[in-house]
């Protein structure tokens, strides 16, 4: 195949382009698997977090219970009923009574608890007595002087949850604890007699959550402001290690996740609401660690994408040096056409891309020589001014200039240019010289404008230039086919031997119910009088097509509509097309 063969080109430019869309694909695929990735990921590590959630909620629940449970006992609130004495009968009633009580806190931990050590229990009574499970007590001014027990002393009497606190008078495990607090009222007036404390270590929540943590995996529990609760590391406990506002726009809500940075390193951030509090299990992992499982995905997806485009290549390869041969075919007849053979044909079989090719160039050359054959009368003035207007756009000069600089490109070894102006040449043809549809969209009377347009730029390349300003408003309105191109034709031929460029408008709007159509240029312009000369038939030929488009239009719709053209010599034209809205 020849260095400059259009096969060849179109050959690179199909791999370069299928390589580009093979990769995007491949990034497409990447991406859309660290999608579903991501969410599976992000789903399994809440439905994880939900059952530590939910066990945690357990521990705090069974602490309510209990507290309740002691709370409620009637034994223990009719002897806080009583007024503090010392002689033995109230003492041996006082053992009694907080035996009794003890035992409800052992026995419940024993049988429903699975953290059987991590509790102790506080009873103050608000008649002086007091129990506890372990050496430490409370006094009822130190809690009731305490801004964290303020809840406690409440009209509706709930257990309220304390936050973790760190207690220096403490030791291993309850040095860092959280409380349930509930004040022990009488069952029918609900008049308060004491407070049922129950301080639990923090390890109660830790062992909920510990087995999670992990090498690049951190787990903890913290309140709705970021300040630790839980965690592995003791020391962080009430430090504030998250401000969820600089990643979250909105209040804490069940559930969710975020990224963030830290240490130079990016984390996934899941949260997760413990039931009955206002507290969050927290799992901080590694982005590394997330994405994974993407690293097999994305190796199995470079190989199939390498695999894929060394087989296109080879099927591109083969494509183009069985596309060279029908291409060179009508290459060759094309040059007999240039000779003046109008009866040289295609030979072709299917209907493929040079099928169909094959089969416009036949009927091409065929339209040629028939009209270039055939002269015939129309029966009316209407069909005598449309032949006109067509005769004027497909004249043989016209058909000859065009062949000849189809001629002059295949001389030259342009085929690509070649087959590109012979193809819009066809385009052109087959709409002009077809008269089934007498109307048609602004839309496609357009769209055979752009065909008349890129085949005059092949031949006055880069000499001017079109603009279109057209809404989509006025594209499906109905207008007579073919009547834009000798107005275009006349702005391009009148003005690109004398301007360097020329720039040419195509508009339209719709006003007063009309349809307005504007074609303008920068060109050489037209006195008053050569305007009057087109509209009285008394213009040379070039000129006949403007007034072969007026008669044209006001045959199918009236007087009230037709051209109007605005111009003075040196400052353009301006060419308007006044068209009824016509669907």
């Amino acid at each position: 195949m020849k260095t400059n063969s259009y096969i060849l080109k179109l050959f690179a430019i199909l791999t370069v382009l299928i390589t580009l869309l093979s990769i995007i694909l491949s990034i497409s695929i990447y991406n859309y698997s660290q999608k579903v990735v991501g969410n599976e990921i992000s789903e399994l590590n809440n439905a994880v977090l939900k059952q530590v959630s939910n066990n945690v909620s357990g521990a705090i629940v069974d602490s309510i219970t209990l507290c309740n449970k002691v709370a409620y006992d009637s034994r223990l609130i009719e002897f806080l009923k009583k007024p503090s004495a010392n002689d033995k009968v109230y003492v041996q009633e006082e053992k009694q009574i907080f035996e009794h009580a003890g035992n409800i806190i052992t026995n419940y931990i024993w049988s429903q608890s699975s953290n059987k050590n991590l509790f102790n229990a506080y009873i103050i009574g608000y008649n002086g007595t007091s129990y506890t499970t372990y050496a430490h007590k409370y006094n009822f001014e130190d809690i009731y002087n305490n801004t964290k027990y303020k809840d406690v002393f409440n009209e509706n009497g709930e257990a309220v949850i304390v936050d973790i606190f760190q207690d220096l008078s403490e030791k291993g495990i309850y040095r860092y604890a959280f409380q349930v607090a509930k004040e022990i009222r009488d069952h029918i007036t609900g008049e308060p007699y004491g407070i049922v404390i129950l301080n639990i270590s923090e390890n109660v929540l830790y062992n909920s959550y510990g087995s999670l943590i992990g090498k690049d995996r951190e787990v903890m529990i913290v309140d709705k402001e970021g300040h630790v609760l839980s965690s592995k590391d003791k020391r962080y406990i009430n430090e504030k290690l998250i401000d969820f506002t600089n990643y979250i726009d909105e209040p804490l809500g069940e559930k969710g996740n975020f990224s963030m940075k830290n240490d130079d390193k990016s984390y996934m951030v899941f949260y997760d609401r413990i039931n009955g509090t206002n507290w969050y299990l927290i799992e901080k992992v590694s982005l590394n660690t997330v994405w994974q499982p993407l690293e097999n995905i994305r190796s199995f997806i470079f190989i199939t994408t390498l695999i894929f485009m060394v087989l296109i290549f080879i099927m591109l390869k083969s494509f183009a040096k069985r596309a060279y041969l029908p291409v060179m075919n009508i290459k060759n007849k094309m040059e007999q056409v240039t000779h003046g053979d109008l009866k040289a044909r295609v030979l072709f079989n299917g209907d493929d891309e040079f099928g169909q090719i094959a089969k416009s160039f036949n009927e091409m050359v065929q339209q040629i020589e028939n009209l270039l054959m055939t002269v015939k009368d129309e029966e009316s003035k209407k069909r005598l001014a449309e032949l006109d207007f067509l005769q004027a756009q497909i004249n043989p000069h016209f058909i000859y200039n065009t062949l000849s600089s189809i001629r002059f490109y295949v001389e030259m070894n342009k085929n690509k240019e070649a087959e590109e102006m012979l193809l819009l040449f066809s385009k052109i043809l087959r709409k002009t010289l077809s008269r089934s549809d007498e109307f048609i969209t602004i839309r496609d009377e357009l769209k055979t404008i752009e065909n008349y347009i890129q085949l005059q730029k092949l031949r006055y390349t880069d000499r001017f230039e079109v603009i279109y300003d057209v809404p989509e408003n006025v594209l499906d309105f109905k207008m007579p086919t073919f009547i834009l191109q000798p107005i275009v034709e006349n702005s391009i031929f009148y003005n690109v031997e004398r301007l360097d460029i020329v720039h040419i408008k195509i508009s339209s709007r719709i006003e007063d119910e009309k349809i307005k159509i504007i074609v303008e240029d920068n060109g050489v312009g037209m006195s008053k009088e050569q305007i009057y000369s087109i509209f009285n038939k008394e213009a040379q030929v070039n000129k006949v097509g403007l007034i072969n488009v007026h008669e044209r239009i006001q045959l199918n719709y009236g007087m009230d509509y037709g051209l109007d053209i605005k111009s003075n010599t040196g400052k353009g034209t301006q060419v308007i097309f006044t068209l009824p809205v016509q669907e």
